[in-house]
């Protein structure tokens, strides 16, 4: 009893919070949201430092490129093609692990 009620609440709740941070809106249909446009990353500095971001979030402090390059936590962010030469990774204090094939990991 009451848990139906529980759920709705608390789906209104993240709802909310998800348009407050402006990663959803409203469309003209009630209980219909959209994505907004993407908030556009036109450099590569700012795009490694949202990597870095993700990176630091994590025990090992490393992940894969390829996960950085798919990654769901950055869909609110256009990304720009992020190539990792050896300055650009300097400047954003990252290193590259080469493993061969798609197993290449950045580490802090």
């Amino acid at each position: 009893y009451g848990e139906r009620e529980i759920v709705e609440r608390q789906m209104r709740y993240v709802v909310q919070t998800l348009m407050n941070l402006e990663l959803l809106k409203r469309t003209g249909t009630k209980g219909v949201y959209s994505a907004p446009e993407r908030f556009i990353i036109d450099n590569q500095e700012l795009g490694l430092l949202l990597w870095k971001a993700l990176i630091l979030g994590t025990p090992e402090n490393r992940l894969p490129v390829v996960t950085l390059q798919n990654s769901l936590g950055l869909y609110a962010f256009a990304m720009p093609d992020i190539y990792l030469d050896k300055q650009m990774l300097e400047t954003a204090e990252l290193d590259l692990i080469c493993l061969g094939g798609n197993n290449d990991y950045l580490t802090v």
